[in-house]
């Protein structure tokens, strides 16, 4: 529990929108953000921080959107981490490079939903 840590240690939550808006509310300070995914995390954050009870619907409502592409990244080691990559680096608008060994190929039925959730969650500042 965070309150016997008794403010000894600031408390980050590791699960993008299937435990981060509970945590802040019992009082994580942050989470470790998922790059592919910084922008909502960051809304998600910021309306958390306002405290106020009216903008708790509007932050569930933002991470039930996209609870069903959590739960596809989360289902699998080798979806967290190659679809992961592909994602960030479609959003950035970079090239993908080769993968290094030992590593997991990109099966087709990854790659259509990342790039489905590319164009959802549209590019990241920085992306050319």
């Amino acid at each position: 529990m965070i309150e016997d840590t008794e403010s000894a240690y600031d408390i980050f939550s590791g699960l993008p929108d299937i435990q981060f808006p509970s945590s802040l509310r019992v009082g994580a300070i942050g989470m470790i953000a998922a790059p592919g995914l910084f922008g909502p995390q960051v809304t998600i954050y910021k309306l958390m921080m306002e405290r106020m009870p009216e903008v708790i619907g509007e932050t569930e409502h933002i991470c039930r959107g996209r609870l069903t592409f959590i739960i596809f990244m989360m289902s699998s080691v080798e979806n967290f981490i190659t679809s992961g990559k592909r994602l960030l680096a479609k959003r950035l608008k970079l090239k993908l490079g080769g993968a290094g060994r030992p590593s997991i190929p990109g099966r087709d039925f990854g790659i259509e939903i990342m790039s489905h959730w590319a164009e959802h969650l549209g590019p990241l500042p920085g992306g050319e």
